[in-house]
C-alpha cells in the first residue's frame, strides 16, 4: 500500500492480495467479487480497481473498498438498534402499502376511463346514431361527470344526425315530387303552345280558344306550385321572423269565411260561418294566420262533393282558442290522417273540384308551428274531416 485516503491509524494492512484485483481488471473474476480490506484484516469487502502506470515500467492499482466505515457504522447501528429496525420496517411496509394502493387506484381509474373510451368507440362505430349509456358511481366524481356529459352529447349528436338524415330525405322527396308535379303541366303546356304555333292558321277560332284556355290553366297551375314552394321554403328558414301583433281572431275568421261563401256556392256546397261574438285576441302575424285558415277552408271545399256542407266555428278552451273547420266530404282513413300534412300528399279520393299542389296543409302546419299553435285532424271515410287549430290566447 503506497498511499491511501483514511485517518491515520485506520489502515491496518501494508499489503493486499493482488490476485482478485488482477482477475477483476482482466475480466476473469467470478462474483461475488471480494478483496482484502486494509482497515479490517479479519474481513473481506466488495471493491473496485483500476490499473495505474508507475515509473520504471511498474504497474500500480487504484484500489477502492466499497464497504467503508460509514456503511459498517450504519449496518452496526441497524443491527444494534431495535427502534431503528422497527422504524425502517414500518417505512418499508408503508411504502409497499402506498405502492399497492397506487397500483389499485391506477387500475380502477384506468378501467373506468377504458370503459368511457370503449363507449366512445362504439358510438363512433354506430355512425353516431346509438348513444351508449355509462354506469356511474355513488361518489359522482369527475369521471362520472364526464360520462354523463358524454351521454348527453351523444344523444344530442344522435338527434342531430337523425334530423340531418330526415332533412336530406325530405330534400330528395321534395325534388322528386317537384319534378313529377312539374313534368305533366309543363309537357301539356308545351304541347298546346307548339300546336298553336304550328297550326294557328288551320285551327278554327273556337279550337284556338280552347287550346289557349288549357295552356293558361296549366300555366296557372305551375305558377301556383312555384308560389307554394317558395312560401314553404321561406317558412322553413331558421331565421324566419314574424311581424307579431295582437288582433281579434273572431273578426279574422268571419272575414275569411265570408270570402269563401261565393266559391263554395259555385261548387254547389253549403257553407256555414257560425256567429262569433267572442272578442278573444291572439298574437301573431295576421297575414300568415289568414293564410293558414284560408288553406284549411279551401281544402275542405276542394274535397267536399256537390251538395255537401262546410262549417267554420270558434271555441274557447281555457288559455286556448280553437278554430274548427269541418266538412262532409270524402274523408280519409285513419292511417292516412297521419300523412295529410306531409308535403305533396293528396288523398286517394281524387281532386274533386280543382287541382292543387299538395302543399296547402303543409304550409298550414308550418304556420301553426311558428305561432306556437297546434293543428289536428279527424277524419272518416265517407263522413268528412274536421281540422282544429288551437291558438294561445294573448295575455
Amino acid at each position: 500500500v503506497l498511499s491511501y485516503s483514511a485517518p491515520i491509524g485506520r489502515v491496518k494492512l501494508t499489503r493486499v492480495d493482488l490476485k482478485p484485483i488482477q482477475a477483476f481488471i482482466t475480466g476473469a473474476a467470478t462474483f461475488p467479487l471480494l478483496g482484502e480490506n486494509p482497515r479490517d484484516p479479519q474481513s473481506q469487502s466488495v471493491f473496485s480497481a483500476a490499473s495505474l502506470p508507475l515509473k520504471n515500467q511498474r504497474t500500480g492499482y487504484l484500489y477502492a473498498v466499497l464497504h467503508g466505515d460509514a456503511y459498517r457504522s450504519a449496518t452496526s447501528m441497524y443491527e444494534n438498534s431495535q427502534v431503528l429496525r422497527v422504524a425502517i420496517s414500518m417505512i418499508l411496509v408503508g411504502s409497499l402499502v402506498t405502492l399497492l394502493v397506487g397500483l389499485a387506484a391506477s387500475h380502477y381509474l384506468g378501467r373506468r376511463l377504458g370503459q368511457l373510451v370503449s363507449a366512445m368507440q362504439r358510438f363512433q362505430d354506430s355512425g353516431f346514431r346509438d348513444p351508449v349509456p355509462l354506469a356511474t358511481t355513488r361518489r359522482g366524481d369527475e369521471i362520472d361527470d364526464l360520462s354523463v356529459m358524454f351521454f348527453d352529447f351523444s344523444k344530442r349528436i344522435s338527434t342531430q344526425m337523425m334530423a340531418l338524415e330526415h332533412a336530406d330525405q325530405s330534400r330528395r322527396e321534395l325534388v322528386m315530387h317537384v319534378t313529377h308535379d312539374m313534368r305533366t303541366p309543363l309537357a301539356t303546356l308545351h304541347a298546346y303552345l307548339e300546336t298553336l304555333s304550328i297550326k294557328w292558321q288551320d285551327l278554327p277560332p273556337n279550337t284556338r280558344e280552347t287550346y289557349l284556355d288549357s295552356a293558361l290553366k296549366f300555366s296557372h297551375r305551375l305558377d301556383q306550385l312555384t308560389a307554394d314552394l317558395f312560401e314553404l321554403a321561406t317558412l322553413d328558414l331558421p331565421e324566419t321572423l314574424l311581424r307579431v301583433e295582437t288582433f281579434p281572431l273572431a273578426e279574422l275568421v268571419q272575414d275569411i269565411g265570408r270570402r269563401f261563401v261565393p266559391h263554395a256556392k259555385d261548387q254547389g256546397i253549403t257553407m256555414h260561418v257560425d256567429s262569433l261574438p267572442d272578442g278573444t285576441a291572439i298574437k301573431g302575424e295576421i297575414g300568415l294566420v289568414e293564410r293558414l285558415l284560408a288553406n284549411l277552408i279551401d281544402n275542405a271545399i276542394k274535397y267536399t262533393p256537390t251538395g255537401g256542407e262546410v262549417s267554420v266555428s270558434l271555441q274557447a278552451s281555457g288559455d286556448t282558442v280553437e278554430v274548427i273547420v269541418a266538412d262532409t266530404g270524402i274523408g280519409v282513413s285513419s292511417p292516412e290522417v297521419e300523412k295529410i300534412f306531409d308535403r305533396f300528399y293528396r288523398s286517394p279520393g281524387g281532386n274533386l273540384n280543382s287541382e292543387g299542389t299538395g302543399l296547402g296543409l303543409s304550409i298550414a302546419r308550418r304556420i301553426a308551428e311558428l305561432h306556437g299553435a297546434q293543428i289536428t285532424a279527424r277524419s272518416e271515410v265517407g263522413s268528412g274531416s274536421t281540422f282544429t287549430v288551437g291558438c294561445p290566447v294573448a295575455a
